[in-house]
């Protein structure tokens, strides 16, 4: 998959340590996340894009269905959120978004991840794929089957019974 940027992707800002075993358990956190959002709602996940930046990674996830909430930009941020993203970026996401709807102000690039950027010092930090960023997202490629790792074999059985 070509690295695609549409308004209604889903846009993970993780700010994280590029340690192997730090990404790992990160990756595995958001899959466990992922599985149980798909079990929960009708949400579902489609291809997932991870490039490596300055202070991490960015994560761009497609939301498949349900196709009537890829338009919903508040629904989107909680999505991100709930997936890690920073969420000092999402409280500026989610002030856009009300501004959109209070307002009725439209802002064209409400959900932004930086491809580059550049600090005051004139210093350039560029998305790039990495061994790190390729790991990271043949971790989340798998999020189904490592996901079932949330539930132990007692709790799965409860919230069955519920």
């Amino acid at each position: 998959m070509s690295k695609r940027i549409n308004e209604y992707d889903i846009k993970v800002d993780l700010d994280i340590s590029k340690c192997e075993g730090d990404v790992v358990k990160t990756a595995e956190e958001i899959c466990r996340r992922m599985y149980f959002i798909e079990i929960y709602t009708p949400v579902r996940f489609g291809d997932i894009k991870v490039y490596e930046t300055k202070r991490g990674f960015h994560l761009y996830i497609d939301l498949k269905e349900p196709a009537y909430l890829k338009k919903n930009k508040a629904f989107i941020v909680i999505l991100q959120l709930l997936l890690m993203s920073d969420w000092k970026r999402e409280v500026f996401n989610l002030s856009r978004v009300m501004s959109m709807f209070f307002l009725n102000v439209e802002y064209e690039n409400w959900n932004i991840l930086f491809y580059c950027k550049r600090d005051t010092k004139g210093n350039y930090s560029i998305e790039r794929r990495t061994y790190l960023s390729i790991m990271f997202e043949k971790i989340l490629q798998n999020y189904e089957k490592i996901g079932e790792t949330i539930f132990d074999q007692n709790e799965k059985e409860v919230i069955i019974d519920k």
